[in-house]
């Protein structure tokens, strides 16, 4: 399958798609650009896309905040923040199990507070 898969970003000019926080997925200067013109991945890179990150959220019981899943056709990179270095690796682990032969890039930051309080 990760043959496959990077067979066909290979194909769509070796982008970066990401997961967009309503589900959808979009390559990632098109994201940057908010408007331009999306390119639409294969249909296999949003399945793995959205399988990671339900995935992710289910072994960290959702706390890894501001997720975001990157594929590349190297290489798959976990963005977000959570609050202890265990929840970055069971993060990666999720990752791991779905990827196959992609590499996982965890690029999640580990932070004090998720929300801190606001003051006055």
């Amino acid at each position: 399958m990760s043959q496959r898969l990077a067979d066909g970003l290979d194909d769509s000019r070796g982008q970066t798609f990401v997961a967009a926080d309503d589900g959808g997925v979009m390559d990632k200067a098109s994201q940057e650009a908010r408007g331009g013109n999306d390119v639409a991945p294969s249909a296999e890179v949003r399945s793995l896309t959205m399988r990671i990150k339900r995935s992710v959220r289910r072994q960290t019981n959702g706390g890894v905040q501001e997720l975001q899943v990157l594929i590349d056709a190297a290489s798959i990179r976990l963005q977000g923040r959570c609050t202890s270095f265990y929840s970055k690796q069971l993060a990666q682990t999720a990752a791991m199990r779905l990827c196959g032969e992609l590499e996982v890039v965890n690029e999640i930051e580990v932070v004090a507070e998720l929300n801190p309080p606001k003051t006055g």
